[in-house]
C-alpha cells in the first residue's frame, strides 16, 4: 500500500514526505477513487487513521460491499478503470500469500476457492468478500459481502465462521472446498482443560435469500 502511494505520489511529482497527509494530492485521489466505487460523496466519508498511519475510510456497510461487487464485477466502469480492476483481482487470487500472509484466513480462502472470490479483512473484525461473476449460477453479477463483528473479533474466530457460513448458504463453496476450511469454521468444538469436548460454538443465523 505504502509502495503503491510513494510511486503514485512520485509519478504525478507530488512530495514524497507528506503522503500521508489527507491533503496530500495522491490522498485525494484515493478518497475520490474510493468514493467513486463506493457510490458515496466524499464528504460522507469519515476519515480516520490507520495503524500504519495512512487514512482510512469509514462507511456503511453497504456502501462498502458495493464497492467489493464493482471490484469482482467491473462491467459499468469506465475501461481504464474496468482494467484496473481486473487487474487487482487477478493479482489477488494468483497471489493470496500477499493480501495476509502464509495460514492467514483470507490467503487460505482464496487458495481454497481458486479464484472464484476475493477476500480481505481489516481490523477489529471487518471482513469484505466479493464473489465473482457467474460463481452463483449461470449469468449471475458479482457480489460484495462485508461484515463487521462488534466486539472486535480478538481471538479471529467469528469473522472466519460468520463468513464461511454465508458463503456456504449462497452456495459458493464445493464439500471439498467447505471441508478444507472446516477449522476456521462455521462450527467449533469446545473442549475444557482436559481435552474433553464439552460444546460447540456454531453460527445461528439463516440468509433471507
Amino acid at each position: 500500500k505504502h509502495t503503491g502511494m510513494l510511486a503514485f505520489a512520485q509519478m504525478i511529482h507530488a512530495p514524497l514526505e507528506s503522503y500521508l497527509d489527507p491533503q496530500h494530492p495522491i490522498q485525494k485521489q484515493i478518497l475520490q477513487t474510493f468514493s467513486e466505487m463506493c457510490r458515496l460523496e466524499p464528504e460522507r466519508v469519515a476519515l480516520g487513521t490507520d495503524g500504519c498511519s495512512a487514512p482510512n475510510f469509514a462507511i456503511p456497510l453497504r456502501n462498502a460491499a458495493l464497492g467489493f461487487a464493482r471490484l469482482v464485477d467491473p462491467w459499468e466502469l469506465a475501461p481504464q478503470r474496468a482494467a484496473a480492476c481486473q487487474r487487482i483481482t487477478a493479482a489477488m487470487t494468483h497471489y493470496p500469500e500477499m493480501i495476509a500472509g502464509p495460514g492467514k484466513f483470507d490467503t487460505v480462502l482464496m487458495t481454497a476457492t481458486a479464484g472464484k472470490i476475493v477476500s480481505k479483512g481489516g481490523a477489529e473484525g471487518y471482513q469484505a468478500i466479493g464473489i465473482r461473476p457467474g460463481v452463483l449460477g449461470p449469468d449471475t453479477p458479482g457480489v460484495g459481502i462485508t461484515l463487521k463483528i462488534a466486539d472486535g473479533d480478538l481471538k479471529d474466530r467469528a469473522r472466519p465462521a460468520v463468513t464461511l457460513a454465508i458463503l456456504q448458504q449462497l452456495g459458493v463453496l464445493t464439500p471439498a472446498e467447505a471441508e478444507s476450511l472446516a477449522e476456521w469454521g462455521p462450527n467449533f468444538p469446545i473442549y475444557n482443560w482436559r481435552k474433553i469436548l464439552v460444546g460447540e460454538a456454531k453460527t445461528v443465523f439463516e440468509l433471507d435469500l
